[in-house]
């Protein structure tokens, strides 16, 4: 019969050790007032509000996805600026504007995990932000 020995396994690091590593920037880190590009997969909901979790990393640049600047802010809330995609043909999706509908996961510790989403866009409520994306003629695309 085989036997697996547990007497050395090859350690692992958590995720935020091995992001500290490879110089990247968690939002958690940025002074108040300071801004960081992130992913708007990141964003997630927590209790029917939008939240960003305190590991999310800073975002490359691209030309083809919505670019969503955070903008650090006391009390554990930041504002989001999303301005889309710069190419060309880009079609005024507003699917690609609005955020998705995707809870957070479950929380560990007691200490809170995300920053609230006070704004997007200077928005304080999402139907106000998508109203004015529909005045902007953004719409609904199906492929």
């Amino acid at each position: 019969m085989f036997h697996i020995s547990h007497a050395y396994s090859f350690p692992g690091l958590d995720y935020e050790k091995k992001m500290y590593l490879i110089n990247q920037t968690f939002i958690k880190d940025l002074a108040i007032g300071e801004k960081m590009r992130i992913s708007g997969w990141d964003i997630c909901k927590k209790n029917g509000r939008y939240v960003v979790p305190y590991n999310t990393t800073m975002a490359s640049e691209s030309k083809y996805a919505v670019e969503v600047m955070v903008t650090r802010l006391p009390q554990n809330q930041v504002s989001i600026k999303m301005s889309p995609p710069a190419y060309a043909s880009y079609d005024k999706d507003i699917g690609s504007m609005i955020l998705r509908d995707v809870e957070c996961e479950k929380d560990i510790g007691i200490i809170p995990n995300y920053f609230s989403i006070k704004d997007i866009n200077g928005f304080m409520n999402e139907s106000d932000y998508i109203s004015e994306l529909l005045k902007q003629g953004y719409k609904t695309i199906i492929d």
